[in-house]
């Protein structure tokens, strides 16, 4: 933990200093490249040192600009910023975001036209100084990123003999897949992992070589129904022709030319093969042979995918309507539900003892046919192996995404699809339908349940190249997931997420609701940080790959040129004008550019003449230059950029509880793969609980933390028995037992020495601390038989317990045990009460009953309030926060529902939709900032109180939780009917 904590106060230290860097020069890299020319940003934006210093630079040295950042020698950070300084005192100070938040209603408007004319904050005389600062807060001058070597010294190598298959991927891609394919699959190997998820996993790359090359289950997951089409196809390729592929590259290693094989030598090359790994066991890894040669037979097959495609839908007219996997997006937390996808198959599908699939329905085909159709599917049995690995499927990821049931219902689905062997059934590309395989075993078709369909599946999270929101979504997945056991993700595209702090210049047209991307973490949400949109596509830019240009060019030359052509034409420019993206690609020369642009804007084109564009042309001739230089300066500033926005989400996962261990490392070559240099692994550590209390004897039926100068919980038991236990030894100090032995309902300290008790037996005991030990100073005899507990009136100093008359509380004074009074509503039925709640600080309750509703009370005045109804169900447990106003309430359904207190009404809120029903317990904790909830379905889950978001679902009990509390110092205890107490810390 303390090195955790080292780490943490590393990563922070290193983002202050970059941003005090980067808070000067935000004007410069938000500056909008099409208003150079027309916002004179080479004068406004530069002094005149440093326009004179690259004015000077030629072509060559321009390119070499990017190089010098790597060679020049590292500067001492800021003396202020050291390993003893407190990062809680430091403050992001940005004049121009300041000016941008007092001068506008939207939050840090730094694209409106006044705040694009403000100019950076000039501290470096000089280029030399300005890039020893870009260097030293770059990434890879700090002790942060570790390499691909740390990781393998704990995890196993891949024998190198392994050959790679590289169909269908270009040399980027290859190189990508297999890099990081070789280390999810040790990740997957070292964390016992189940099932791998690949979110945004597009056309299938890394997907289908996790399943087919290291035989893992593998479901990919994209938004675009074409993505996941495109993969199931690719899928069903490789499957045919992998044992083909295999033999292809073992005989190119071998420096031999494949040609055609007898079955003699088919047979010894398939011996090779399984020694080399292609038939991989359990504990074979990967190999560094990239080859990307690819048989003309697979591109032919793969060319007429669309073509294919476009048959399959016309030929499928009459079949159901198509069905996929979708997410409800409301505004209430749904659960995640599977949809069975387009059924295809014209009759059922069986598998003999010998793998031969035949089809029923048998008079369909002839003779003839029949055994054509028998050879056909047999012959494809092993690719069907190959794909029962891999399961496409389209579906929307947001942060309150069910990863588990998810998972749970894909292979659900999949295992109980039948399998399509023939060549005349077709791949809807929505979901797989071939049988599933779990680490490379095949599962009953039959079977509901598998290792990899079991509630508790250790899942990986992996996504490459996960984009704009995806990238920061996905590390709130795996926080909030508590059977995601690994992520392994590379982001890209920073540019396409929002904003906090800082207001986009397309926000209106941005999807509000989608939560912020950056800052993720609390350290930087604490300091209000805000870098910009066009920051952050800056930061996406590659600067290894511009150091390798053989010249700086000026590509937007066109779009800056139309900038001023347009305002000196129409008299304003219009920041909403859209449709010029490569417009100028297309066209012919300047003059034809121009007028396809006045056109694509229903602009009149009248007064554009080709003499016009060319006096243009002609008089900024020279801004070409200025703009290269002005870019290539801006450039220098992208890693640094870069190094906020991955060190934010560093900083967010090292400041989670759960997680256990982070490592950031360069994965990629820069030059080949340059769009996200920055590789991050998380491992989180399970989610056990610190400590188990076992010995009660009887289900635990009630939780009481004391005073936490005495770090002791009690324990109320079904036996009637309450167990005192020592948070220090974690042992029983102690019991208290009733004279019934029937449950115990409800306990509370009247004060640090003195503890009130009532079970089901209607009798409510009191005890006094004395000499170690609780003495039995007094009881309350009621006649009431139920389930429902009590309540201290504090301010009254009254005792509410429920009474033997339906609906009714009866009032006892705590000096002399004497009832007071009874508080009973004669205007409506409401049936048992169930549960009872107090207001802090007021003679005020709530009264949970058998009827679903809930009552207001006032003790003072012996009236009922406000009742308002929930459920159609009794009301089993509620919990109300006076910090938050908040009331959270649970029934036998799968409904939690919330409200609020306004004067003396009961303001209904949300309703929260949970995958199993039933709620014994809720406790809102000290802090007013999470919830819990005790569950049939043995399950605590964690939600947030202000975004009602669930945080984790905690998993340790084999029986249903009945009982929960929180601690001063927020430590949660769970009860549950399986005798055992669990105790957690969590967020």
């Amino acid at each position: 933990m303390d090195d955790k904590v080292d780490r943490l106060r590393s990563v922070q230290i290193k983002l202050m200093e970059i941003l005090d860097f980067l808070s000067n020069y935000l004007p410069l890299v938000n500056c909008h490249s099409n208003d150079f020319i027309l916002n004179n940003h080479w004068d406004k934006f530069l002094t005149e040192p440093i326009r004179k210093e690259l004015d000077s630079l030629s072509a060559c040295d321009l390119v070499s600009l990017l190089n010098q950042t790597k060679t020049i020698e590292n500067k001492r950070p800021d003396k202020k910023l050291t390993k003893e300084f407190d990062p809680s005192l430091w403050k992001f100070k940005c004049d121009c975001l300041e000016k941008a938040s007092n001068s506008t209603d939207r939050r840090g408007d730094i694209y409106s036209s006044e705040m694009q004319t403000i100019p950076p904050n000039w501290v470096h005389e000089n280029l030399q100084s300005l890039l020893q600062d870009a260097q030293r807060c770059s990434l890879q001058n700090s002790d942060i990123l570790s390499s691909v070597e740390d990781l393998d010294s704990d995890m196993k190598t891949l024998p190198q003999d392994r050959v790679f298959i590289s169909t269908f991927m270009n040399h980027k891609k290859t190189h990508e897949v297999e890099v990081m394919g070789e280390l999810c699959y040790k990740l997957s190997r070292k964390h016992d992992i189940d099932v791998v998820v690949d979110l945004g996993s597009g056309k299938g790359y890394l997907s289908t070589h996790l399943a087919f090359q290291h035989k893992l289950s593998v479901i990919g997951v994209d938004a675009q129904t074409i993505n996941t089409k495109g993969a199931s196809k690719r899928a069903d390729i490789l499957s045919r022709q992998w044992e083909g592929l295999t033999r292809n590259e073992i005989l190119r290693a071998q420096n031999t030319i494949p040609g055609k094989l007898g079955k003699k030598k088919k047979k010894e090359l398939k011996k090779v093969g399984c020694a080399g790994g292609f038939e991989q066991k359990e504990d074979n890894k990967k190999s560094s042979d990239v080859i990307s040669d690819i048989p003309d037979d697979l591109f032919n097959d793969f060319s007429n995918f669309f073509e294919e495609q476009k048959k399959s839908e016309n030929g499928n007219t009459n079949s159901e309507k198509d069905e996929r996997l979708d997410l409800n997006l409301s505004s209430q937390i749904q659960e995640t539900s599977c949809i069975p996808t387009k059924k295809i198959l014209s009759g059922q599908v069986e598998a003999n003892d010998s793998d031969v699939v035949k089809v029923k329905e048998e008079s369909k085909f002839g003779s003839s046919d029949r055994a054509s159709v028998e050879r056909t599917v047999k012959k494809n049995t092993k690719s069907s192996a190959l794909k029962a690995n891999h399961f496409p499927i389209t579906t929307y990821i947001n942060i309150d995404s069910d990863l588990s049931e998810i998972v749970r219902e894909a292979l659900t689905l999949k295992s109980s699809q039948p399998e399509t062997g023939s060549t005349s059934v077709e791949n809807t590309g929505e979901m797989s339908t071939e049988p599933t395989v779990t680490a490379g075993l095949p599962v009953d078709s039959g079977s509901t349940e598998s290792s990899a369909i079991k509630e508790k599946s250790r899942l990986m999270l992996t996504g490459l190249h996960t984009c704009g929101a995806l990238g920061s979504n996905i590390l709130r997945l795996f926080v909030n997931s508590p059977n995601v056991k690994v992520l392994c993700n590379v982001a890209c595209c920073y540019h396409l997420m929002s904003e906090k702090f800082v207001a986009s210049p397309f926000e209106d047209k941005e999807d509000v609701s989608e939560e912020a991307g950056f800052p993720l973490s609390e350290f930087l949400q604490r300091n209000t940080v805000g870098i910009g949109r066009q920051a952050r596509n800056l930061a996406s830019q590659s600067v290894n790959r511009r150091a390798q240009d053989t010249e700086v060019l000026a590509k937007q030359f066109p779009r800056m040129l139309l900038q001023v052509i347009l305002r000196d034409q129409l008299g304003y420019v219009r920041s909403d004008w859209k449709g010029l993206r490569k417009l100028d690609q297309k066209s012919q020369g300047m003059f034809d550019y121009v007028t396809r642009a006045f056109r694509k804007l229903g602009l009149p084109s009248d007064g554009i003449t080709e003499e016009l564009i060319d006096s243009y042309c002609q008089k900024y001739e020279d801004q070409k230059k200025k703009f290269a230089a002005f870019f290539q300066l801006k450039t220098v500033l992208a890693p640094c950029i870069e190094a906020v926005v991955v060190l934010d989400r560093l900083c967010f996962l090292l400041e989670q509880e759960c997680v256990q261990d982070v490592k950031l490392i360069q994965l990629f070559d820069p030059v080949t793969s340059p769009r996200d240099l920055k590789r991050m692994m998380s491992v989180p550590g399970p989610p056990d609980p610190i400590f188990t209390l076992r010995g009660s004897g009887s289900p635990i039926t009630y939780l009481k933390f004391s005073d936490p100068s005495t770090q002791q919980l009690f324990s109320g038991s079904e036996d009637g028995t309450i167990h005192i236990w020592d948070l220090k030894t974690h042992r029983s100090k102690g019991t208290l037992k009733t004279s019934s032995g029937q449950s115990v309902l409800w306990m509370e300290f009247i004060s640090s020495d003195q503890l009130v008790t009532f079970g089901k037996d209607g009798v409510a005991h009191i005890y006094k601390a004395a000499d170690g030990s609780w003495e039995h100073t007094g009881e309350i005899r009621t006649s009431a038989m139920g389930f429902c507990g009590g309540i201290i009136l504090r301010q009254d100093n009254l005792l509410a317990l429920p009474s033997n008359k339906t609906s009714a509380i009866d009032l006892y004074d705590l000096k002399s045990l004497q009832k007071v009074r009874s508080l009973f509503d004669s205007s409506s039925k409401l049936g048992m009460t169930m549960s009872i709640k107090s207001i802090s600080d007021s003679s005020q309750f709530f009264v949970g009953y058998e009827d679903g509703s809930i009552g207001l009370w006032d003790s003072k005045h012996s009236e009922i309030l406000d009742k308002t109804k929930f459920f159609e169900e009794c009301v089993m447990c509620l919990d109300y926060s006076s910090g938050a106003n908040l009331g959270v309430c649970g029934s036998p359904s799968n409904i939690l529902s919330t409200w609020s207190r306004t004067e003396n009404q009961i303001m209904k809120g949300s309703r929260l939709e949970i995958k199993n029903p039933g709620f014994n317990d809720i406790r809102i904790r000290g802090d007013h900032k999470i919830f819990a909830t005790a569950g049939w379905d043995h399950t605590v889950r964690i939600f947030g109180v202000k975004k009602l978001r669930p945080l984790a679902v905690l998993t340790y009990h084999k029986e249903s939780v009945q009982c929960l509390d929180f601690s001063q110092d927020n430590m949660l205890a769970c009860g549950s009917k399986d005798q055992h107490i669990s105790l957690w810390k969590i967020y």
